[in-house]
């Protein structure tokens, strides 16, 4: 902790790890991983210890008992489980939630437990005996984390609503709320002396409020610029790119060079489409990530619309090929249906149960699939507004969805799976393997031969959708590809990574043929000679674009 360098990497988990915690001795470390386990290292030399098997689904959650002797775990599978700690033997199994458990909270001194769901409801139980004592409403949306004072007095959660809330134990009675960003908020976290609380929003913002009074004593701003979209416009000029920065911004798919950058975004801009040109009004590019969709002619950048509706946030946009409607999918587990021209989304489909995380014109435009975090794809008519179809036999989240150009196979991706689907039968066809992270973006080329993905690793792998040949796997990426599209000519892929790049692959070759990168917050501010900076800081701000010379 001294020096910040790595010790020592735990290697086990078969998908991604959703939460850690020491034994209170600081000797053994557990894990909750989307693969169903919990695992318990010894930290001391890394030797692995115990892998727990009971989860069905993703665990979200770990957390040890004051004392140490055991563990408790939650998961998708909306149960509470505790475990023996020396033995790895399962001890209780509580149903604590109708629907998944995403985080949990253990009183310092072994009274209680809380646990949070996907829809905003904690529970409290008691320890002892495993009974609920409490529900706790109030926030709108899922939880996202939970922490008790060292004393036990005051229970904080946080939520994708934006709030963060202080309940007075054991009552539960709700004492304030504590506005945060226009954005996701993370980790809650309460000073040793429970005076004061932080929190860590995705506006690249950390908050420190005072506990019980919810003030707000300061807040520290830092950077971020994931690149969590890209694309190429419908001629194939421009490539357009969402960044963690709040901006989008246009390149000049030729040259590489910036064209344009649009802002009005108040948080990490999830997704950014071009449409096509459907009228004299030229095209447009709508983008979204925080609860708004905005809409911007894609000539002069100038903002056309602001499109509202959401009660959480826009997390995938997708146009229809066929006519100016755009549809979106949200944190509120929604989609809806825009005209250009309305201010209003003309239809609301209902029915996922979860995010949604990707969406899917057919080649004509008549149907829409959207994959979501339930671990279920949808099919839906556009003209109605039905549900025609439910793909349930996933294991993971739903990541990536398209059709194939004759509309009657559709491709996916959940956990490391990549599966071609016929819509006819209902039934997957045909699966890729190669992947060994979780794949978090798919696309298909125009000419329905070529089939691209993008996995947290890092990896973009080109196959042969007939033949199902890996073609190629580039490794140029030092982070997760959040991102990956063909160029209309399906001559090269490109791909958006949390490595704060996009990438240009020749599709042939997988050959990188450019990279282009946002300028960091301090591009081109001169700090020699700056006094009083100290080295760390000096660091950060080379990293992000500043000059010594």
């Amino acid at each position: 902790s001294e020096h910040g360098q790595l010790v020592r990497e735990l290697a086990g988990h078969g998908d991604q790890v959703y939460g850690v915690a020491f034994d209170p001795a600081g000797l053994r470390l557990a894990a909750a991983g989307g693969d169903g386990t919990v695992r318990i290292w010894r930290v001391a030399d890394g030797e692995p210890l115990l892998t727990l098997l009971g989860h069905e689904g993703p665990v979200a959650a770990v957390a040890f008992c004051p004392r140490g002797e055991q563990l408790f775990s939650g998961g998708a599978d909306g149960t509470l489980r505790i475990w023996d700690e020396a033995s790895g033997e399962a001890v209780a199994c509580v149903a604590a939630h109708h629907t998944d458990l995403r985080c949990l909270a253990v009183d310092p001194r072994g009274r209680w437990i809380a646990t949070g769901d996907g829809e905003g409801l904690i529970r409290l139980w008691s320890l002892a005996d495993r009974l609920l004592l409490e529900t706790l409403p109030g926030h709108r949306s899922h939880l996202v984390s939970l922490a008790f004072s060292s004393d036990g007095a005051w229970l904080a959660s946080s939520s994708t609503d934006h709030s963060v809330r202080l309940w007075e134990m054991p009552s539960g009675r709700p004492r304030a709320t504590l506005s945060g960003p226009a954005s996701w908020l993370h980790r809650v976290c309460f000073s040793p002396d429970g005076r004061s609380l932080l929190c860590g929003g995705s506006d690249y913002s950390v908050r420190h409020w005072a506990v019980p009074e919810g003030t707000l004593l300061r807040k520290w701003v830092g950077y971020c610029n994931w690149m969590w979209w890209a694309e190429y416009s419908p001629d194939g000029r421009w490539i357009v790119s969402a960044g963690g920065d709040r901006t989008v911004r246009i390149w000049d798919a030729a040259t590489g060079r910036l064209h344009r950058t649009l802002r009005g975004h108040h948080a990490w801009v999830l997704s950014a489409v071009f449409s096509a040109s459907y009228d004299a009004a030229g095209s447009r590019i709508a983008s979204a990530g925080d609860e708004s969709i905005h809409l911007w002619d894609a000539a002069s950048g100038r903002k056309v619309a602001t499109l509202r509706g959401h009660r959480g946030e826009v997390l995938c946009l997708q146009w229809s090929p066929t006519a100016p409607l755009l549809a979106s999918g949200g944190s509120d587990y929604s989609l809806r249906l825009w005209e250009p021209l309305h201010q209003e989304a003309t239809a609301v489909l209902s029915g996922h149960r979860d995010w949604v995380r990707s969406l899917a014109f057919d080649p004509r435009g008549r149907r829409i699939a959207s994959g979501s975090h339930d671990r279920t794809v949808r099919l839906w008519d556009v003209a109605n507004g039905t549900c025609s179809l439910v793909l349930d036999r996933f294991e993971a989240w739903v990541w990536g969805v398209a059709f194939t150009p004759d509309g009657n196979h559709l491709v996916t991706a959940s956990g490391t799976d990549l599966s071609l689907w016929d819509l006819r039968q209902g039934t997957a066809v045909r699966r890729f393997p190669g992947h060994t992270s979780w794949i978090r973006t798919l696309a298909v080329s125009n000419d329905g031969r070529w089939l691209a993905s993008g996995s947290s690793d890092g990896a973009v792998h080109l196959w042969d959708l007939s033949h199902r040949d890996l073609l190629w796997s580039c490794t140029g990426h030092s982070d997760q590809v959040l991102s990956v599209r063909f160029s209309p000519d399906g001559a090269r892929v490109v791909s958006g990574s949390a490595d704060e790049t996009v990438r240009i692959w020749e599709r042939r070759s997988g050959s990188c043929e450019g990279t282009l990168r946002a300028e960091g917050l301090y591009a081109g501010t001169r700090i020699s000679g700056v006094r009083g900076l100290a080295s760390a800081a000096r660091e950060s701000m080379l990293a992000l674009g500043a000059r010594e010379d």
